[in-house]
């Protein structure tokens, strides 16, 4: 099971915030139990993904310092479905905006979209309402990133993108248009590195 560190405490404090799991939470487990994931493994998924959102901030902190979350799991362990199950509870939760830095390879690029397609949006019909996937966006979707941005029913908008610094630039580019930020005005932003052992920063 994964090991958890908060490493982003600027000031030495720990995040510890409320976190209430909802509809979105509830149905991606009862799905992994349909899979045939065992209780206790059940059991585990769910207080660990809890556990690692509590130590992010909380989609409205936009005051707060920015803080890093380390996940450490083996190799096979589950780091996709936590990850994913994350993603869930963070709907839940209020998030806007999740960013997965999916890794160098377009093969891992495509894993992470199709996962989280699989996992999260083509269960239910209910989930096209709250979740949209945008895959390595070019500057040209602002436009519809925002749109969704600003949907009231206020889906969660799903990035995956390559760890590649023009991917990386491309992506900056569009959360400095105007529109953006004014749709992002009081929202903080959930970045997940997928692949934190390749050509990461110093998460200090």
């Amino acid at each position: 099971s994964p090991e958890t560190h908060d490493a982003g405490a600027k000031h030495g404090h720990i995040l510890n915030h409320k976190v209430t799991p909802g509809n979105c939470f509830d149905a991606f487990i009862d799905q992994q139990k349909k899979d045939g994931i065992g209780s206790e493994s059940i059991v585990t998924l769910q207080e660990e993904t809890t556990d690692i959102l509590k130590h992010c901030n909380p989609h409205d902190a936009v005051g707060n310092d920015e803080t890093t979350h380390l996940v450490v799991g083996y190799v096979q362990s589950g780091k996709t479905m936590s990850f994913t199950c994350l993603t869930a509870l963070a709907h839940d939760n209020g998030y806007r905006v999740v960013v997965y830095l999916a890794g160098t390879k377009i093969n891992l690029l495509n894993q992470t979209s199709d996962r989280l397609e699989k996992d999260l949006i083509k269960p239910s019909a209910k989930n096209n309402k709250a979740y949209k996937l945008h895959k390595d966006p070019k500057e040209d979707e602002c436009e519809d990133i925002v749109g969704h941005l600003n949907l009231s029913t206020k889906p969660t908008i799903l990035i995956p993108i390559l760890k590649h610094y023009e991917h990386i630039a491309r992506l900056t580019k569009i959360f400095e248009n105007d529109d953006f930020k004014e749709a992002m005005a009081n929202e903080t932003v959930l970045i997940i590195d997928d692949e934190a052992d390749q050509a990461s920063l110093n998460s200090y």
